[in-house]
């Protein structure tokens, strides 16, 4: 019992000092400078900043409002700096095998996007072993979709007409 007092009082002061939340590296506010409104001055991580960019400019640029995108990355941040919609009937983030949760909601979720393929689709490195692994989608991502720019570890697919 007074162990779990102990870590209380020392998790609560660390909360309270922001401590869980630093990081270990040299550079704590991040090595790169956002470009995109309106984020533009914010301080991150080059291997997410610069994708971010690169993949916002982009998506504004060449990618019509009309077509849906899913974002199956971290950068959760994207619909809201391209002034996209986020697609319909998919949770914003995975989570593991936790979330969407395995069995009826996970497959309402995969029945969905079987049902309306989005046009345009943002995959991580990452996200063939987790994300389409996890919903079965790896064949008809490498079936229906073609990759249009890599920026990173990201890469913006389009669907094949």
């Amino acid at each position: 019992m007074i162990m779990v007092v102990v870590l209380t009082v020392i998790s609560v002061r660390y909360g309270l000092q922001l401590k869980v939340w630093t990081y270990n590296d040299k550079n704590p506010a991040g090595d790169y400078v956002l470009q995109s409104e309106p984020l533009r001055g914010w301080r991150c991580h080059r291997n997410i900043g610069v994708p971010l960019d690169q993949l916002t400019r982009f998506i504004k640029t060449y990618v019509p409002k009309d077509e849906t995108l899913l974002n199956l990355t971290d950068l959760y941040i994207i619909y809201a700096l391209t002034g996209r919609d986020s697609f319909r009937g998919v949770p914003p983030f995975f989570f593991g095998n936790a979330f969407p949760a395995p069995g009826p909601q996970l497959e309402q979720v995969r029945a969905h996007i079987l049902k309306n393929p989005p046009d345009w689709l943002i995959v991580h490195f990452s996200t063939f072993r987790n994300e389409l692994m996890f919903l079965r989608m790896q064949d008809l991502v490498m079936e229906s979709y073609a990759p249009v720019i890599r920026t990173g570890f990201y890469v913006l697919l389009r669907r094949k007409k």
